[in-house]
Parts: structure tokens; C-alpha cells; sequence
């Protein structure tokens, strides 16, 4: 489906709603569908998705720029097992990573009902959630640890051994209760 063609069809579809969870219980979640994982790389995380049921759509600065509501509408949830996902194509290996696992954080923890969107990004209670599943599934605790001390907390080390943004690992530093260096 094009992205026009995918907008026109969505546009009654409803935001989805934050799960209320325990943020630390998210995270929990989030390691627990990485162990049945054997690739967290952009190409691992990308045939998770499309196993699942979803289909990426690459898209161009230009049309972002042109659609500026897209940041907001990131993921669109149809139906069991059948959902779209938005990239950006200038968007970094590391970030594009990052992003498909946030998505499939909003997939798994929020879409109950069908004929619903989540985007990326802003504060709230349910991006907050999607980010938690996210550090989670990239970066399980007990491996994270064991990379912060072979590195010295170095968060280009870690960003590079973890294959996600360094905003992430500072997350995940502070998730963990780590100190940045």
C-alpha cells in the first residue's frame, strides 16, 4: 500500500492508549521478547515485524515535510497480525533500529483494539511505555551491565556495541540506575 493510499484509508483510525503499566514491568517485558530473539540488529528487529504481521513503508524528508502529521502516526494497527510501520529513509541504521523496536513496543503493549495509530515521540504516558520496551528489548539489563563495565560506561562504546542512538543508552543508564560517564 503507498503511503497516500495508507493515510486516506487510516484517517478514522483512533490513537492508541497507554497500557498503564509499571514502567518496570515494561522493561521486564521487553527483555523477555528479546531472549526469543536471536538478532537485535535493524535487519533482526525488521524480520520480527514483518514475521508479525507488518509492512514497512521508507519514506523521504520530503514526504515528512509534506506531511508533517506522520511524526504523530508512526504505526497503524488494522487488524490481528496486520499492521504498518513509517521510517524515515534519512533516519540512521542505529536509529532506524530503535525506532522499529519502539513501534513494536506500541504493537504488542497497545493494540488491543484494531484501526488504531501511535507515532514517536513527546512525553506522554504512552511513549513512555513504547521507549521502556524498546531499552529493554535492545539492551536487556543483565548484558547491558556486563557492557557498561567492559566499556567504563563510554556511551559511543556502548551505542556502538548496542547498535542503537546514544540518547538510548543514556536512557538505559538511567533506567538502570547507572552513573554517565
Amino acid at each position: 500500500m503507498e503511503l497516500e493510499s495508507l493515510l486516506k484509508k487510516t484517517k478514522d483510525y483512533a490513537p492508541m492508549e497507554a497500557g498503564g503499566f509499571d514502567l518496570s514491568d515494561v522493561f521486564a517485558y521487553g527483555e523477555e521478547v528479546s531472549r526469543k530473539v536471536s538478532d537485535r540488529s535493524v535487519i533482526g528487529v525488521a524480520e520480527l515485524i514483518e514475521r508479525n504481521g507488518g509492512k514497512f513503508h521508507y519514506i523521504g524528508y520530503s514526504q515528512f515535510a509534506a506531511h508533517m502529521d506522520i511524526f504523530d502516526k508512526l504505526i497503524y494497527v488494522h487488524a490481528k497480525d496486520k499492521f504498518d510501520v513509517i521510517l524515515p529513509l534519512y533516519a540512521l541504521g542505529n536509529e532506524q533500529c530503535y525506532m522499529m523496536a519502539h513501534e513494536l513496543g506500541h504493537y504488542t503493549l497497545h493494540s488491543g483494539k484494531w484501526k488504531c495509530y501511535a507515532g514517536m515521540g513527546g512525553k506522554s504516558t504512552i511513549e513512555k511505555e513504547a521507549n521502556c520496551f524498546a531499552l529493554g528489548f535492545l539492551m536487556p539489563s543483565d548484558e547491558f551491565k556486563s557492557a557498561y563495565t567492559k566499556y567504563k560506561g563510554d556511551i559511543n562504546r556502548l551505542s556502538i556495541h548496542f547498535d542503537v542512538p546514544h540518547r538510548a543508552v543514556k536512557s538505559r543508564v538511567k533506567s538502570l540506575s547507572l552513573q554517565e560517564k
